[in-house]
Order: structure tokens, then sequence, then C-alpha cells
């Protein structure tokens, strides 16, 4: 009897599912691709050599199709991207007699990007400026010999309210030291004007009075008319203001007899004040000469005359 040898069936190996993410790439300028995923299924693939050559023949066919795939199922998304943004900084840090020079800290644009908004981006940006800006201005920023003063000063400078010939300007005064010295000031002291008014100073108001006539109308061989003052806040008289309780001096003076007389103080309220209501301005005298009587205010209390 002949034996008969039996050949085994090589095994089947079947390739696992593959899985894949890919990003869109034809997206147009200034927009990015999202991402997509690509799947094939197990089984896909058979090898009678090995699971390792069934995997690798799955992997080499997602490969080449999976860019495909996203290209044309993924979306594409606008990108926004920074404006370049620069910045002046001074250094904080020069030496006594060293007077600090510009440093420009400068984003160029196109740093930052964002899917959100520009403003997003520009915030980026910007982030970056109050995170280095001074930073880097006192590292690098220039430090310049220089003749003029440095002030400078500390917690226990004095302050004071601020005047202007005579008068509350409503803003606070620090008086510094020049530490410069190279500078002919060189440890002198100056009162300077403080961007906050820490002292919490008042403003005085400046009132200016202005004389004029009104309602001007003659009667024989007279004129009549009223005499008015009006307040302003300004010398130039642009800018009405109110009084309250406000006494104004004043005269009259008739120049055909050289008389002078005071007839004020008159007390104001309002915007404006009648002195004298339908007041003889000119009148004829016994010699028929033509005589002017002018009224004029003289200086008082709370208020400056206005030319």
């Amino acid at each position: 009897m002949k034996s008969r040898i039996l050949k085994k069936c090589p095994a089947l190996y079947q390739s696992h599912a593959v899985y894949q993410q890919m990003q869109r790439n034809n997206c147009a300028e200034g927009w990015t691709g999202d991402y997509a995923e690509y799947t094939l299924a197990a089984g896909a693939f058979s090898s009678t050599i090995s699971q390792e050559h069934a995997d690798l023949l799955a992997q080499r066919s997602v490969d080449a199709q999976a860019q495909q795939f996203a290209n044309n199922n993924a979306s594409c998304i606008r990108i926004y991207r920074n404006v370049s943004r620069s910045v002046t900084f001074y250094s904080v840090d020069c030496a006594a007699g060293k007077q600090p020079g510009a440093y420009v800290y400068t984003v160029p644009a196109n740093k930052y990007s964002s899917a959100i908004s520009q403003q997003d981006a520009d915030d980026q940006a910007e982030d970056e400026i109050k995170d280095y800006g001074q930073y880097y201005a006192d590292v690098n920023g220039p430090c310049n010999t220089t003749t003029e003063g440095i002030w400078e000063g500390d917690e226990t400078s004095q302050t004071r309210c601020q005047t202007l010939n005579g008068t509350n300007t409503g803003k606070t005064e620090i008086r510094l030291k020049n530490v410069n010295s190279a500078s002919s000031t060189y440890n002198q002291y100056q009162w300077f004007e403080m961007a906050e008014n820490i002292l919490g100073c008042s403003a005085s108001t400046t009132v200016y009075a202005r004389l004029g006539y009104e309602n001007i109308y003659s009667f024989g061989w007279n004129t009549y008319g009223d005499v008015v003052v009006k307040f302003y806040s300004d010398a130039a008289g642009t800018q009405p203001v109110s009084v309250n309780g406000l006494q104004i001096n004043f005269y009259q003076n008739d120049y055909c007899t050289g008389n002078s007389s005071t007839t004020g103080p008159a007390t104001a309220n309002g915007s404006y004040t009648i002195l004298a209501s339908g007041a003889v301005l000119q009148y004829q005298s016994n010699n028929n000469s033509t005589c002017d009587i002018d009224y004029y205010l003289t200086n008082g209390s709370g208020y400056s005359i206005a030319n």
C-alpha cells in the first residue's frame, strides 16, 4: 500500500481596521483646512505571508486615499492674522545723568493667527507688547548723556495746589530735584505740574465783566439807553457765565461838566445786569454843546474787567 502525504492549507491573514486623521490641504489663501477621518474596514486586505503584511497593504491603501478624502470632505476655516503693531517705550533703568531714548518694540504682521476674528489675532500681538515691550526697553533701550535737567522725586516730595496769577488752576504741583550732574541746574529744585490731581485742588472761577449800552434811543436833543454789564468765563467774552450776588463797582463821567460820580455798587445776578435803565448818554448843554456821559467799571472782588 502506498502512503499519501496531505498538504496543509496556508494561513490567511486579514488586515485590521485603519483610522487616519488627515487635514485638508487645498484651501484658498487666508484659509486653513479642517480634519477628516478616513476609515478602512477590517478585512479589506488579506495575506498568506503574515499579519504584518496584511496590515501593511491596508496602510498603503489608506496613505494613497486619505488626502483626497480629506480634500473632498473636510471644510476650510477662515484664518485671521495680526497686523503689524509698534509701540515706543523708554527705559526706566538709566543711570543718573542719562536720559532714556526711544525704544520701539514691534510685532510683525502675520506672527499670530486666529480662527475666531481679526480682533483676536490683533489682541495676541497686543498681549506680547504688554508682556515684553517695557522689559526689552529696560534691557536694550538707549540711555543718552544729556545736559538737560533730569527731575526726580519720591514719596516724600512736597506737593501743593498750583496757582497762576494768584488764581488756583485746580491742578497739583510736585517739587522735584535735578539729579543730572551734567546739568547747569544740578541739585536744584523746581515745581512741576502733576498729571493726576492727587490733592483734589479746586480751580478758581475767574469772572470777566464787560460794560456796554443797549436799547439806545433819542428823544429831543438827548440820547438814552440801558447801561448793561455782562459776565463771561473768558477774557475774550465768548463764554457767558452766571453770577450770584456779585457786587459790581462802576461810575459815570460827564465830559462837559467834568463831573465824575460813583453810582455803584450794584448787585448782579445771572449772566447780565442792568446798571442803569434809560440813562442819559448824551445831552445838549445850555450853550448848545453836545455832551457825552459815559459809564465805567472799576475793580472789585470776584471779577476782572474785560476790555
